[in-house]
């Protein structure tokens, strides 16, 4: 029984070749097939978002490509018995210009059996995807890469594409360099000067900075005033003022006093993403000009000069007997 099958199952086939032996072309060129046969092309990703990545990082992931085709395929040379295989090209269609993208195959070929003529089948493979992200990537963009897949037209099997896409995003990079190789000052009561804190954005957004102080830090008799936010764009520096002012004192001061700062920012537009906060001081020294010869009051002065001239007339008046 089952040679019989097989040899009825062979003896349709040859039917259906022999009837379209007369009109055996590619759909491409326009031939006329009596059998038709459709494909389909999918491709599945195992991850559909990378996340936040940071500068110079690399990330992968597979992607399953699925290729179906209907029964009555017939592919090239199917009528030879040595049928041509369907080719699958894969491609990265687009793609961030702040990262490298990699696909370790991008050509597939499908070998279609005789014994699938009257039911179809489905193929499948897989490819890895590598991406990397560059080192001067900018923070915080979105992108999207997008994968395409197309299966070529092969004998009266019709040609199929299928296209997906992986997100990207990449990461705020906080550094900031702060030169603070003069913070100190010498302050006479009375006086103010200005220190300056040169502040470098080596990170990969555009920041707003900002330094600050607590009140109970500072001591009474100091004051301070401090910049209002300011904005550093990458690579750049900008200069934070600080004014100093110590009170005037009829007292005579010589002391240190040490102010601590704060210094925080975050980037542009972006009030969430904070950079770590760097820790600051301000040593300041107060001193008075020169110390004041000590004040002696009027009164004891006249009650000098009294016993004086009461000692005086004293000694006047015993000579004098």
């Amino acid at each position: 029984m089952k040679p019989l099958l097989k040899t009825i199952i062979c003896l349709s086939i040859l039917l259906v070749l022999i009837t379209n032996l007369s009109l055996y072309t590619t759909p491409s060129t326009a031939r006329f097939y009596i059998l038709h046969s459709k494909s389909t092309l999918v491709l599945t990703p195992a991850i559909s978002d990378f996340g936040t990545l940071k500068p110079g990082e690399t990330v992968n992931t597979t992607i399953d490509v699925t290729y179906g085709y209907s029964k009555f395929a017939q592919p090239k040379g199917f009528l030879l018995l040595s049928s041509t295989p369907t080719k699958i090209n894969i491609s990265i269609e687009d793609k961030p210009a702040w990262c490298d993208a990699e696909l370790d195959k991008t050509q597939l070929s499908v070998k279609i059996p005789v014994t699938t003529f009257f039911s179809g089948g489905n193929v499948s493979f897989t490819v890895t995807l590598t991406v990397t992200l560059s080192q001067d990537a900018l923070g915080y963009e979105d992108g999207t890469l997008k994968i395409k897949a197309e299966a070529e037209e092969n004998g009266n099997i019709a040609s199929s594409a299928d296209t997906t896409s992986i997100k990207i995003k990449t990461s705020f990079v906080h550094r900031v360099e702060v030169d603070e190789t003069s913070f100190c000052l010498l302050l006479r009561p009375g006086d103010s000067s200005n220190i300056s804190v040169n502040i470098t954005n080596t990170g990969n957004m555009d920041i707003i900075a900002r330094l600050n102080a607590s009140n109970n830090t500072i001591p009474n008799i100091l004051s301070i005033t401090l910049p209002g936010e300011t904005e550093i764009k990458m690579g750049e520096t900008e200069t934070l003022e600080i004014t100093v002012k110590a009170e005037k004192s009829k007292d005579f001061i010589d002391k240190e006093e040490s102010i601590p700062f704060v210094l925080t920012y975050h980037a542009k537009g972006y009030d969430f993403l904070t950079g770590d906060p760097t820790s600051l001081s301000l040593d300041v020294r107060i001193r008075s000009e020169k110390k004041p010869s000590p004040a002696i009051d009027p009164l004891i002065i006249a009650i000098i000069v009294a016993i004086i001239v009461i000692i005086a007339l004293v000694i006047f008046f015993q000579y004098q007997s």
